[in-house]
């Protein structure tokens, strides 16, 4: 995208679901989460719940860029998180409860957001096995520029 004084903004929103299943994706292993738009895109929110009620969960959030993975943080997911009606889905970008992804810039509406380049991803892998039919749930908020 040419350099401009002009602001640019947001052009196509975009929410990107993904899971993790149990049986079927195995632990270590990363999946896309969000691709970047050819000029670029800005993501405001990274959602996690799980169904899992038995065991908590280590997420690592990369970025990946010419094949070369950059974590931006691993967190503990709480047991349940967002999948039993009375326990909070988490917020990566807001660094879970415990605040953990810091130095991230925060827009006028005071969201926290990632910036990628055209050609970068959005990675996330768990560290451990998925207890018997339970899921882990992934929604990206974000839009191309």
């Amino acid at each position: 995208m040419p350099v401009t004084a002009t602001p640019v903004f947001i052009q196509t929103p975009r929410i990107t679901p993904q899971n993790f299943i149990q049986g079927t994706d195995a632990a270590g292993t990363y999946k896309t989460i969000f691709t970047a738009g050819t000029n670029g895109s800005k993501i405001t929110g990274i959602l996690v719940n799980t169904t899992d009620g038995t065991a908590a969960h280590l997420l690592t959030l990369r970025i990946l860029r010419a094949a070369v993975g950059y974590p931006l943080i691993n967190y503990t997911l709480p047991i349940n998180s967002g999948g039993d009606g009375s326990t909070p889905s988490v917020d990566l970008l807001a660094g879970g409860p415990s605040n953990l992804l810091q130095g991230l810039p925060v827009d006028n509406d005071g969201q926290k957001y990632i910036l990628l380049e055209s050609g970068d991803t959005l990675e996330m892998t768990f560290a451990t096995a998925l207890t018997a039919s339970k899921n882990i749930y992934v929604t990206t908020i974000g839009g191309n520029f």
